[in-house]
């Protein structure tokens, strides 16, 4: 753990949580990470749903994370200043408040598109 401590994009996750990470089964945490998973980029924008994808701007992943969101037709993309990986995953107050946000604008884009199908059918 202390090298991931100078790691760029990764911050130390809190001591509670780290704890729980220890108690899973680290053989199977291992061999699931080994697993060759087949890419989805190719298939991304058959997704309609809208989403919503964030990442920290200091995470490792946060350009696939932009190319991603760009990929996904109805995508919203959040990116969390000053965040890493794990900083992105444990704060918790940053991400709610987009997903909030993401999650009302859907809600009534939604509720509106329901509102134009139902006056068209009548």
């Amino acid at each position: 753990m202390d090298s991931l401590k100078t790691t760029p994009g990764f911050s130390p996750p809190p001591p509670a949580l780290f704890e729980r990470w220890l108690a899973n089964d680290s053989e199977a945490l291992a061999a699931a990470a080994l697993v060759e998973r087949p890419s989805l980029e190719a298939h991304l924008d058959a997704i309609k749903l809208p989403m919503l994808v964030y990442c920290g701007d200091q995470d490792l992943a946060y350009e696939r994370a932009k190319r991603a969101a760009a990929a996904l037709p109805n995508a919203t993309f959040v990116a969390l200043p000053g965040l890493d990986h794990m900083a992105a995953i444990v704060n918790s107050d940053g991400v709610l408040r987009e997903a909030r946000v993401f999650l009302t604008r859907t809600s009534a884009q939604v509720g509106s598109a329901a509102a134009r199908g139902m006056s068209s059918s009548t």
